[in-house]
């Protein structure tokens, strides 16, 4: 088996009689119920229990999974980026994803002379912060370049932050990265960065075919779709 040099070349199969294919739009846009004079928009949206539940039927439906806007002329729901950001990460088919909220960790940058030529051309390495955070990196002397980078990260500040508790902002582009990187439609190809990251030596992995995550190195593998979700496993362990 050859292994592709870029992932873009890379098809989902159409058919597959092992699984069963449902229609799962997310939910984009919220009305305002009549009744209730002091409902307002929000972020998660206004799911019930019961709906969460039968969210898990496997069924044609339309799900909640964050970004549900409201009403035309209602403020945003928060969680915003730059237009140039957001353009940025939609044209993502690989992605190494992290984030810092409240000034809560350090940057710490891959050590670039491990990172293949390959990796470079191929995986996008975004880094979410906040303004508060972007304040104290630029003191420390890791500005953002001209193009939003220091070193192989590629910093999206996040602003209006849609909750108080910044662990529960953290959980949005680890558990909602497939809303971000909406390019990485054959399966979600991103892996989630934790602060253990700074002992990643070798950050090719989405591409070739061993890697070392958090001292654990990853078994040879012929598959790219096996790659990552060997790296899923060992970094949760």
């Amino acid at each position: 088996m050859k292994i592709l040099n870029a992932s873009s070349l890379l098809v989902e199969p159409l058919e597959s009689r092992k699984f069963s294919r449902f229609s799962l739009p997310y939910t984009e846009t919220e009305d305002q119920p009549i009744d209730d004079a002091n409902w307002q928009p929000r972020f998660s949206g206004h799911q019930s229990l019961e709906k969460r539940e039968e969210s898990f039927l496997a069924r044609n439906q339309k799900i909640n999974r964050g970004f549900v806007g409201g009403p035309e002329g209602t403020p945003s729901t928060e969680f915003d980026l730059e237009e140039d950001d957001a353009k940025y990460i939609r044209s993502c088919h690989i992605a190494v994803v992290s984030c810092i909220f409240g000034n809560s960790d350090r940057l710490r940058i891959p050590v670039g002379k491990m990172v293949s030529r390959i990796s470079k051309k191929n995986v996008c390495f975004v880094m979410f912060v906040d303004e508060a955070t972007l304040k104290i990196l630029t003191a420390e002397g890791k500005m953002p370049d001209s193009m939003g980078f220091v070193g192989l990260w590629k910093i999206v500040v996040v602003k209006n932050l849609p909750f108080s508790d910044l662990r529960r902002v953290g959980k949005i582009p680890k558990l909602l990265s497939h809303r971000l990187f909406i390019s990485a439609s054959f399966i979600p190809y991103s892996s989630w960065s934790t602060s253990c990251g700074e002992r990643v030596t070798n950050m090719q992995f989405p591409i070739t075919m061993t890697g070392i995550v958090c001292g654990k190195k990853l078994p040879k593998t012929r598959s790219l779709a096996s790659t990552i979700i060997l790296l899923l496993i060992q970094a949760r362990s």
